[in-house]
């Protein structure tokens, strides 16, 4: 939906974040900001798996409730990432 433009984790946490980057980046809402460097993208697209990714534990923060919720959350978090790394 249009309202979790700017974060597309709540509509999917799995989503990769550099995808999640470009999708944000192509879809712009004010055309002047829109990327427009179509090579660029498409290369980005070609090599998302290679490209490093940021943590962004304060997301996943966001979603937690309590101490023990925060860890299990980002212990999660972690994991997923070290098994999208080694796939």
């Amino acid at each position: 939906s249009a309202r979790h433009r700017r974060n597309l984790f709540q509509l999917n946490s799995r989503l990769n974040p550099v995808l999640a980057n470009l999708i944000v980046e192509m879809t712009e809402l004010n055309r002047h900001e829109r990327a427009t460097d179509v090579s660029s993208l498409a290369r980005r697209l070609e090599t998302w798996r290679e490209q490093p990714a940021s943590l962004d534990v304060e997301r996943v923060l966001a979603e937690a409730q309590g101490p023990a919720s925060r860890r299990t959350v980002v212990l999660e978090h972690l994991r997923n990432r070290l098994f999208d790394l080694s796939r």
